[in-house]
Protein backbone atom coordinates (compact mmCIF):
# COMPACT_ATOMS: atom_id res chain seq x y z
CA UNK A 1 0.00 0.00 0.00
CA UNK A 2 1.43 3.36 -0.99
CA UNK A 3 1.15 6.38 1.28
CA UNK A 4 -1.38 7.91 -1.12
CA UNK A 5 -3.53 4.77 -0.89
CA UNK A 6 -3.12 4.81 2.89
CA UNK A 7 -4.37 8.40 3.18
CA UNK A 8 -7.21 7.75 0.73
CA UNK A 9 -8.31 4.83 2.89
CA UNK A 10 -8.12 7.00 5.99
CA UNK A 11 -10.20 9.68 4.30
CA UNK A 12 -12.86 7.16 3.27
CA UNK A 13 -13.01 5.50 6.68
CA UNK A 14 -12.17 8.21 9.17
CA UNK A 15 -15.64 8.08 10.69
CA UNK A 16 -15.28 4.34 11.26
CA UNK A 17 -11.67 3.94 12.36
CA UNK A 18 -10.04 5.80 15.19
CA UNK A 19 -6.71 5.75 16.93
CA UNK A 20 -6.39 4.44 20.47
CA UNK A 21 -3.96 6.98 21.92
CA UNK A 22 -6.38 7.72 24.76
CA UNK A 23 -6.26 4.10 26.01
CA UNK A 24 -3.40 3.78 28.51
CA UNK A 25 -3.32 -0.03 28.54
CA UNK A 26 -3.19 -0.29 24.76
CA UNK A 27 -0.55 2.43 24.52
CA UNK A 28 1.66 0.63 27.06
CA UNK A 29 1.40 -2.49 24.90
CA UNK A 30 1.91 -0.43 21.73
CA UNK A 31 5.36 0.62 22.94
CA UNK A 32 6.31 -2.83 24.22
CA UNK A 33 4.99 -5.18 21.52
CA UNK A 34 5.64 -5.70 17.86
CA UNK A 35 2.83 -4.77 15.51
CA UNK A 36 2.07 -8.47 14.99
CA UNK A 37 1.95 -9.17 18.73
CA UNK A 38 -0.22 -6.15 19.36
CA UNK A 39 -2.73 -6.97 16.63
CA UNK A 40 -2.84 -10.58 17.81
CA UNK A 41 -3.65 -9.49 21.37
CA UNK A 42 -6.21 -6.89 20.26
CA UNK A 43 -7.70 -8.86 17.38
CA UNK A 44 -10.76 -6.60 17.27
CA UNK A 45 -8.57 -3.68 16.15
CA UNK A 46 -7.65 -3.26 12.51
CA UNK A 47 -4.25 -2.67 10.98
CA UNK A 48 -5.51 0.73 9.87
CA UNK A 49 -6.33 1.69 13.46
CA UNK A 50 -2.83 0.59 14.47
CA UNK A 51 -1.30 2.66 11.65
CA UNK A 52 -3.43 5.69 12.55
CA UNK A 53 -2.13 5.46 16.10
CA UNK A 54 1.47 5.01 14.94
CA UNK A 55 1.17 8.07 12.70
CA UNK A 56 -0.38 10.15 15.49
CA UNK A 57 2.44 9.11 17.87
CA UNK A 58 5.05 9.97 15.22
CA UNK A 59 3.46 13.36 14.59
CA UNK A 60 3.37 14.12 18.32
CA UNK A 61 7.04 13.14 18.69
CA UNK A 62 7.95 15.40 15.76
CA UNK A 63 5.97 18.26 17.29
CA UNK A 64 7.66 17.72 20.66
CA UNK A 65 11.05 17.80 18.95
CA UNK A 66 10.21 21.08 17.22
CA UNK A 67 9.05 22.62 20.49
CA UNK A 68 12.26 21.59 22.26
CA UNK A 69 14.37 22.97 19.39
CA UNK A 70 12.46 26.26 19.44
CA UNK A 71 13.00 26.60 23.18
CA UNK A 72 16.60 25.38 23.41
CA UNK A 73 17.79 26.18 19.91
CA UNK A 74 18.98 23.78 17.27
CA UNK A 75 22.17 22.99 19.15
CA UNK A 76 24.36 24.89 16.70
Amino acid sequence: MTMIDFFKEIEMTRDTYVDFTDDLEKMADFYQMTKFQFLSKYSYLTELEYELTAKKVENQQNLNSLIVKSIWGSGQ
